[in-house]
Parts: structure tokens; C-alpha cells; sequence
């Protein structure tokens, strides 16, 4: 699967239609960057200002389920930061992966 600019804005676009997000009141997706990592060390990250989100091309076995659930990954951290919490794997990005990994069906321990 080839990871592009477009294509993660094409899933940020589909994600914030399904639960949970649809009702995080995200940034709408021309208010938020999208670059690909070239890079082995992680699959994705998320900044801002201004909100970006970026996922690597240099993924073994990259497939469209996992490529969603690190997009989804990446808006938890988005939504963390707009709430006022720490943009890390806290306490609070647990309580948000755990309700987005049982709305989609992944499993929260390698979200």
C-alpha cells in the first residue's frame, strides 16, 4: 500500500464520519496537515500547531486496516491536545483508544 499526502487525508476524512470521532469536533481536514515519514522507526505521529499528521511509507506489511488504525492513533493524540491533555500515551489517550478500538475493532494493546 502506497501512503501519500492524499490518502491520509482521504482516511482522516472517512474516520471523523464514524464514531467516536464524529462527535470530537475535530478540525476539518483543511485545517490539518498531512506528510509521509520516511522513516522505519514508528508508524505515525501527530504535532502541532499546525495540526499535522504524518505516517511513514517504510512500513512492512502494510495493509489498510493497520494504515487506518494509525491515522485513528494519531487523532486520539489530535483530540488529547485539544482537550488540554498531555500528547502522549497517558491516562487520558488510554480512555480514548480504548472507546475508539471497541467502535472499529482493533485491538487496543497494539493501537
Amino acid at each position: 500500500m502506497l501512503v501519500t499526502p492524499e490518502s491520509l487525508e482521504a482516511a482522516y476524512s472517512f474516520l471523523l464520519t464514524t464514531k467516536p470521532f464524529s462527535a470530537w469536533k475535530l478540525p476539518h481536514v483543511d485545517e490539518v496537515e498531512f506528510h509521509v515519514l520516511r522513516t522505519h522507526k514508528l508508524h505515525g505521529d501527530y504535532s502541532y500547531p499546525p495540526h499535522t499528521i504524518r505516517a511513514t511509507q517504510h512500513w512492512k506489511d502494510l495493509h489498510t486496516v493497520t494504515f487506518l488504525a494509525t491515522v485513528a492513533h494519531e487523532i486520539v493524540h489530535m483530540r488529547c491536545a485539544l482537550a488540554g491533555f498531555p500528547v502522549d500515551h497517558g491516562k487520558e489517550f488510554k480512555r480514548l483508544a480504548r472507546m475508539v478500538c471497541r467502535e472499529h475493532g482493533w485491538c487496543v494493546a497494539t493501537f
